[in-house]
């Protein structure tokens, strides 16, 4: 049985879409037809897909159990997240920790009262914010004699030694990552095969993009000169978002920017993007993926389709 693909989606910018790509890409698999399927997965069934909210804002939590949803079940602590998982796992890779119990399954909202069944989430909290410091500070007794210790790098392997419990029990693990290349973004580089940079058409946005890629390549070097069998995680490609189109074809200056992006990165930049509209904010509002709206206007069946496209685009790239 082959082992869950599991992608990061990461950008050191925050607000370019990273949330909104994760949550469509996780959903998306169960609003592809039998044929896109078995094109692209080889069945026609839809996978099981476990979102992981790997960020302390809490953004693919919200969007996936709608805010009073998210607020019942997190900030009351009717549920555990990942915020709890992190220091067990820090402290003792093989925690005795049952990580299936912070899991939710058919919590991923659909629309109205539907769930995805395929769809788990792993949710985030607040306090996350903190687990970095934890992570930065922690020393484990007697670490200076044991040489995996002194490297450091069992600080980015906790991510991976958690998901160790769960990672058969999927076919797709998607992790939305924070704004920023801290110990819990390292961690899921550390476990992931692939990655996706989401970018806004714009200079701010895509003037960091060859120091995300740099800084993942000496993270690879790194990985692997500590860890024989580390495997380096690949870069997808990156994806344009927001983009506002004329004729089918972007406009104005984010045309130029595309242009850009091309001669800079050439087939790394995907074919397919994301669209402007309010399709998707709307459907955010709601707690579901733009997928629920098609049916109440042409500006989110646009965004949908372009979120399928995308998708079809990744599993062609994988």
């Amino acid at each position: 049985m082959e082992r869950a693909k599991i992608i990061s989606v990461i950008n050191w910018k925050g607000g370019v879409g990273k949330t909104t790509l994760t949550h469509h890409l996780g959903t998306g698999f169960a609003h592809l037809t039998d044929g896109e399927r078995m094109k692209y997965l080889g069945t026609t069934e839809v996978p099981r897909v476990l979102l992981i909210d790997n960020d302390a804002q809490c953004s693919l939590s919200v969007s996936c159990l709608e805010e009073q949803g998210y607020g019942d079940l997190i900030l009351t602590k009717k549920v555990e997240t990942i915020a709890n998982l992190y220091i067990p796992f820090l402290e003792n890779e093989q925690a005795d920790v049952n990580v299936r119990s912070h899991i939710l399954k058919w919590s991923v909202r659909r629309q109205g009262a539907g769930m995805y069944p395929q769809v788990d989430l792993l949710p985030s909290h607040q306090d996350l914010i903190y687990t970095d410091m934890d992570i930065a500070m922690y020393s484990p007794a007697g670490y200076m004699t044991n040489m995996k210790k002194d490297s450091r790098i069992y600080k980015c392997q906790v991510l991976h030694n958690m998901l160790e419990q769960v990672r058969d029990d999927y076919d797709f693990i998607f992790i939305d990552c924070p704004p920023n290349l801290n110990y819990i973004t390292q961690n899921a580089f550390y476990v992931s095969d692939y990655y996706l940079i989401p970018t806004h058409l714009d200079l701010l946005s895509i003037y960091g993009l060859t120091s995300i890629t740099g800084k993942v390549t000496k993270l690879n070097e790194l990985f692997g000169n500590l860890v024989e069998d580390y495997k380096p995680v690949e870069l997808i490609g990156i994806v344009p978002n927001r983009v506002k189109e004329y004729n089918k074809e972007p406009k104005g200056s984010q045309s130029n920017i595309l242009k850009r992006l091309y001669e800079s990165y050439g087939d790394m930049v995907f074919q397919n993007y994301v669209t402007e509209g309010d399709g998707i904010s709307s459907a955010s509002q709601m707690g579901f993926p733009v997928y629920g709206l098609t049916g109440s206007g042409a500006n989110a069946k646009k965004q949908a389709d372009a979120m399928q496209a995308v998708l079809c685009e990744m599993l062609e790239r994988i």
